[in-house]
């Protein structure tokens, strides 16, 4: 990398060799306004991307697309969303999610978008569309788009003005050069997410194996159930468990307190605020002393039920969660995946689960000898995810330090990284900086 001089420009200092242009220079015909169709439209046809896909997912593609739409004739063409376009949130009940920027990557069907959304293509031949997905990512472009934004009943902002938005203009393939440093980094992070699917996929698969269809390896090791195992009637479950099993609360194999309110906290991380403050669905910041070293499960008590979190470093999970220890840590992780949580609250106006709906909550209980085996093996997949988090935590670190450098010029591409299309080196006079 290499640093370079700067000039004063009206979107502030840029390099010298870079340029300021309108962003309607770089964008293939015109920003597009998405469909907009009653419900009734909803539910077959084609797939539509709205608004909590774009403002969920930075990287878009056919795989989180859940939502369909009927179209009438035209309709396609005139809404369909390309490969590499930009999408802009263009309405949003708060200001800070308003014009926040996504890409569109492989498309396996054709699809449109919604209303509320704005659609930019790019002429390839003057934008890599990455880096552009980057800048408006980056805090100053952030910044930018959010000037844009008008406060009515909900923040919008007009694709006339994101059109005459003045943006930074680097030469094509030094644009190309800092995106492949910026996605290669995002790349790894999603292969680490895909990953982990596919192991707790295979932890999910080894629990019904073992506990639903009862083929947990016998004393020879072979499946129990298959093999002749002896089976026995239960009547309260209304159908055959392997002999020796048991049906009780699920108290009996846990521990179950309900978390606290921190005295106080911290929205980021640092040397001070380091322990992951957790609520009912998600980390709501950070404190400086723990609740729990051992590893836990946390499940909401209050709001947001369903969403099941484990920790196995220090924590300090909210007042508003139910906090779980155990011997038999994976078992009860799988085993609190599969409650119907709906029929266990007993809130009015707001859900609630108290710890008594939970301890008095049926299962199978196993032998301990069955028991122990499963959370020996399910435990190394957990091992593998929880280590690609971590690094997935500190790709997103270096790539989120990186970015405002790069999309400032601070940092530069070496000379030899920013080659033409022939694979030339560009620019040689600019030199080291």
């Amino acid at each position: 990398m290499r640093k370079t001089k700067f000039k004063q420009t009206e979107i502030g200092k840029i390099p010298e060799d870079w340029e300021v242009i309108s962003f309607e220079e770089i964008i293939k015909g015109k920003p597009r306004h998405g469909l907009y169709k009653p419900s009734s439209f909803f539910g077959e046809g084609t797939l539509i991307i709205k608004m909590g896909v774009q403002s969920s997912y930075d990287f878009i593609d056919s795989s989180i697309i859940p939502d369909r739409i009927r179209l009438e004739n035209g309709e396609l063409e005139r809404f369909k969303v390309l490969e590499k376009d930009l999408l802009f949130l263009r309405t949003s009940l708060v200001m800070e999610g308003t014009g926040k920027c996504s890409i569109v990557r492989k498309l396996e069907e054709p699809a449109v978008f919604v209303s509320n959304l704005i659609a930019v293509t790019l002429d390839s031949n003057k934008a890599e569309s990455l880096f552009y997905f980057y800048y408006f990512k980056s805090p100053s472009g952030r910044a930018r788009t959010l000037a844009l934004c008008e406060q009515t009943a909900a923040a919008t902002i007009r694709s006339s003005d994101l059109k005459n938005l003045k943006i930074p203009y680097p030469l094509l393939p030094e644009q190309k050069a800092i995106a492949r440093i910026l996605s290669s980094l995002d790349d790894k992070i999603e292969l680490n997410q895909q990953m982990n699917k596919t192991l707790e996929a295979i932890a999910q698969a080894i629990f019904k194996h073992w506990f639903i269809d009862f083929e947990f390896p016998n004393e020879e090791g072979k499946p129990y159930k298959s093999s002749g195992g002896e089976m026995v009637y239960n009547e309260e479950l209304g159908k055959e468990i392997p002999k020796g099993w048991e049906v009780g609360e699920l108290g009996s194999i846990i521990k179950i307190t309900s978390g606290k309110r921190p005295k106080q906290k911290s929205e980021k991380e640092d040397n001070v605020f380091k322990f992951p403050l957790v609520g009912s669905s998600k980390i709501m910041g950070f404190v400086k002393e723990p609740l729990f070293r051992e590893p836990v499960l946390v499940i909401g008590r209050v709001g947001t039920h369903g969403v099941i979190q484990r920790f196995d470093v220090p924590t300090f999970p909210s007042d508003n969660t139910l906090v779980i220890t155990s011997p038999f840590y994976e078992y009860v992780y799988q085993i609190l995946k599969r409650i119907d949580y709906e029929s266990l609250n007993v809130g009015s106006t707001q859900p609630l689960i108290t710890q008594t709906a939970i301890k008095n909550y049926r299962v199978i209980i196993p032998p301990e000898g069955i028991l122990m085996p499963f959370e020996q093996k399910v435990s190394i997949l957990f091992k593998k995810i929880h280590k690609n988090e971590m690094e997935s935590k500190n790709l997103a670190k270096i790539r989120d330090a990186l970015l405002p450098k790069l999309m400032s010029g601070e940092i530069r591409v070496k000379i030899d990284e920013v080659r033409n299309d022939t694979g030339d080196k560009k620019d040689e006079e600019r030199g080291e900086g």
